[in-house]
């Protein structure tokens, strides 16, 4: 038996109550399960550096990390996984000069993850970890100017598990999807042949194919895991601790809704009486009335990616985020649009914004983004706090930024 102190011993108590309510008014269930719960739960081994750095479920690192790969300038000798790669999707095409290898490339029709140029030829590779392809996004890029020649280019769709993007027909030749176990695989295969003789190089390579069966938690050579006591007590009482759950999001749900209401109220007096609280997909829009153009609005965020009647914020791929921010007034996704703006407006908060950590573009909607992650302690009403002093402090800093750049648009239209 396990002993009293020790995670599985604590968990037993803790599910040795009685009657488990699905709702305690004096909010004591929540409390008792904080302080019964072990203080240090064993953490997962991070075997990964993407896992030691917390990207592991990212994109964009796995993007750069990849293009630098595929870099004639980068670590791999003799540039042979973009060879490889390039021998699966046009294996007529010589890879004899030099690629330049680029990041984030504008088109018309959206942003290309990775672009590899050579004189004659260019493979594009759209990388998807777990978002699903945009709105017609592979289809728009076949119809861009700059790939419009049938015979001088390639799309790679790049996925977890491979699949083909919805916006082609399956007889499309000019995009291999792949997946990430296929890319993997590519890897292996190259430094098996002993295609990498760089002890450094070997040793990045290998590691994107470690982050890469991480990531998909592949594992080829697969033995019977150790299930520890304190798994098998949650499984075999997973529906009690289910209603712990529901009672969980209940409340923090509330709780978030009460935030909307008391930032609302906290920003009103730097508003102005025509301040609009405009709630969209699991986020809301603090603007002032006239902070509009041709059906977008703008003005101050605080959001997520998870519905929070639905779901913990804490399960959100990222943690809540809040600053300024461009949004479609019909809630419809747009992010050609909203990048337009986002475009324009970032020149100006950048002038007085004054924590350029705030100034990276995390999204095609945002000019200003800050990640509030819930802290690990539970003091929500801390947490609650900090969210509404850096809503205040982007009202009284940029309102006067954002009355200016409504004028401008006014006047431009």
């Amino acid at each position: 038996m396990p002993s009293d102190l020790s995670d599985a011993g604590l968990l037993n108590r803790l599910l040795s109550i009685d009657n488990l309510p699905v709702r305690d008014p004096d909010d004591r269930l929540l409390h008792e399960l904080l302080n019964a719960a072990p203080r240090v739960l064993r953490q997962r081994r991070k075997t990964t550096l993407f896992e030691a750095l917390g990207v592991l479920n990212l994109e964009a690192p796995h993007s750069d990390y990849l293009a630098w790969l595929l870099d004639p300038q980068g670590p791999l000798t003799g540039n042979w996984l973009l060879q490889s790669l390039l021998q699966r999707v046009a294996p007529t095409q010589s890879c004899d000069a030099e690629a330049i290898v680029e990041r984030e490339v504008p088109i018309d029709n959206g942003r290309l993850d990775i672009l590899i140029t050579w004189p004659d030829f260019k493979l594009v590779i759209e990388n998807k970890i777990w978002s699903s392809e945009g709105t017609d996004q592979i289809a728009r890029y076949l119809r861009s100017a700059d790939l419009s020649d049938v015979d001088d280019f390639r799309i790679i769709y790049l996925s977890p598990f491979g699949e083909l993007p919805r916006s082609i027909r399956p007889d499309e030749s000019r995009v291999a999807p792949m997946s990430y176990a296929d890319l993997a695989d590519v890897i292996g295969s190259g430094l098996n042949a002993g295609l990498e003789p760089d002890t450094r190089g070997n040793a990045f390579a290998r590691e994107l194919s470690a982050c890469i069966k991480r990531l998909l938690k592949v594992r080829y050579d697969m033995s019977k895991p150790n299930v520890s006591e304190s798994t098998k007590i949650y499984l075999a009482n997973a529906k009690r601790l289910f209603r712990i759950k529901e009672l969980a999001v209940e409340e923090s749900s509330q709780f978030i809704d009460w935030l909307y209401a008391e930032t609302e109220q906290r920003l009103r007096p730097m508003l102005g009486t025509s301040n609009r609280l405009h709630k969209g997909q699991y986020v809301t829009l603090i603007h002032k009335s006239e902070w509009k153009h041709e059906g977008y609005i703008f003005g101050i965020y605080f959001g997520s990616n998870v519905n929070p009647a639905k779901k913990l914020f804490t399960e959100a791929r990222e943690g809540p985020w809040a600053g300024i921010g461009v949004w479609r007034n019909d809630d419809e996704e747009d992010p050609n649009g909203c990048q337009r703006y986002v475009d324009k407006l970032l020149p100006m908060v950048t002038q007085f914004w004054p924590y350029q950590a705030d100034l990276q573009q995390a999204d095609w909607a945002m000019a200003i983004c800050r990640e509030f992650p819930f802290p690990g302690d539970g003091d929500i009403d801390s947490w609650a706090q900090s969210v509404i002093r850096f809503l205040e402090e982007l009202a009284k800093v940029l309102s006067p930024v954002l009355d200016t750049f409504a004028t401008e648009l006014q006047t431009a239209s």
